[in-house]
């Protein structure tokens, strides 16, 4: 026979349910604030509204697709909690997705000021999610050391990587000139990488995202279907940096349609980089090297020293660096780059002006000490320029 529960025992342990339930509620705080953005058009209604037409000369294309917004924003890393930088934020679809990651603070970086009103609402509709900042303002010039100062998650560049993101769909005429800028934050530990190790999200030509993570060619100088060939940015990026292609994004999904396809690529920082040498070297070594990328490596590094050097300086630089003179550019691995990049920055630290020296500069002044070490090897050639070139064209 079941025993039957007194009322007041009934009455009780309903109390105290209730009371472990309010406890249980008063650990786990609040409930998340659901954000509600304002009535969203499609972006191209919504440039229409603020009668805002793509500009040529800022090589502007605006996104279309949310989904592709939600994978820009999210390609990188969880963004709860973090502060993320957004680089041409233009009207805002990337940016929409971003707060919805809830960091705790996002700076947009825009030049275009026709876009403001449109950020300004955002900002509105994002108060008591996260704090936004908009900055007008070319990226190019702009000092991420002030608007990261108090950034307050800081981490050693040993340790992973702090909650600190630069995300960005960028104009083609920005993208390069930023990520180049990005590597010299990287080598120098400046900028918001102050704090860390920062990761980045940014979108390019889809060639160009390609490069980025190009092997090197195999011997022969034939390429394989479907890959395209090595450049300096393959160099500069996987030396400093762990990247990834994540995907390709069609061109119809942006207005107006550029007339290629765009790629999404993030960076890491690495905890050391593969070349350890600073980066102004190894960014005029690789740029000279990679500028002939199918004749011999020793045909750019000879505009590395001066013309009537030239040759002899070359061929020093690929003897005691262990790399064959005789090898092509795109053939080069990042172990050849290594030891090139170490002996030219040997070179540098024994004759002054070397590093500052450029052949096209008729004004730069010689690097005398490395002429007056030359063993006169130029002396027998007309022209080693020509002569090394009539050499490249023989079987």
């Amino acid at each position: 026979m079941t025993q039957r529960i007194p009322r007041f025992s009934r009455s009780l342990c309903k109390r105290c349910l209730a009371t472990q339930a309010s406890e249980d509620l008063q650990k786990q705080g609040p409930p998340e604030r659901r954000l509600q953005f304002p009535p969203l058009p499609s972006p191209r209604d919504l440039l229409r509204l603020y009668n805002v037409s793509a500009k040529a000369q800022l090589s502007q294309n605006f996104l279309t697709s949310h989904a592709a917004a939600r994978q820009i924003a999210t390609a990188a890393g969880s963004l709860k909690g973090a502060l993320v930088y957004e680089i041409g934020p233009g009207p805002g679809l990337v940016t929409r997705e971003i707060i919805r990651g809830q960091p705790y603070r996002l700076v947009t970086v825009e030049k275009d000021y026709r876009f403001m009103p449109m950020l300004a609402m955002l900002k509105s509709a994002a108060r008591g999610t996260c704090r936004m900042k908009n900055v007008i303002e070319d990226v190019l010039k702009h000092d991420f050391k002030r608007t990261s100062k108090s950034f307050p998650f800081g981490a050693s560049w040993e340790d992973e990587p702090p909650p600190l993101f630069v995300i960005g769909n960028l104009p083609f005429n920005v993208s390069l000139p930023f990520i180049i800028r990005m590597f010299r934050h990287i080598d120098s530990r400046s900028g918001v990488f102050a704090h860390g190790r920062a990761r980045l999200c940014l979108t390019f030509q889809k060639e160009v995202c390609e490069r980025m993570v190009a092997d090197v060619m195999p011997p022969g100088g034939v390429i394989p279907p479907g890959r395209i060939a090595r450049g300096r940015l393959s160099v500069t990026a996987q030396s400093l940096c762990h990247v990834r292609h994540v995907t390709n994004l069609p061109g119809d999904l942006f207005f107006p349609a550029p007339a290629c396809d765009v790629g999404l690529v993030t960076f890491t920082p690495r905890v050391q980089p593969l070349i350890p040498v600073p980066f102004k070297y190894l960014e005029k070594l690789v740029e000279h090297a990679m500028r002939y990328k199918r004749r011999y490596c020793v045909r750019g590094l000879m505009e590395l020293f001066p013309r009537e050097v030239a040759l002899e300086w070359a061929l020093t630089l690929c003897r005691e660096a262990g790399v064959d003179h005789r090898q092509r550019s795109v053939e080069l691995t990042l172990d050849h780059f290594y030891r090139l990049a170490v002996t030219y920055h040997d070179l540098c630290m024994r004759h002054d002006g070397l590093l500052e020296y450029t052949r096209r500069d008729k004004d730069c002044p010689l690097p005398h000490s490395l002429i007056a070490a030359s063993t006169g090897l130029d002396s027998s050639l007309t022209d080693p320029i020509d002569t090394l070139d009539s050499a490249e064209d023989t079987p």
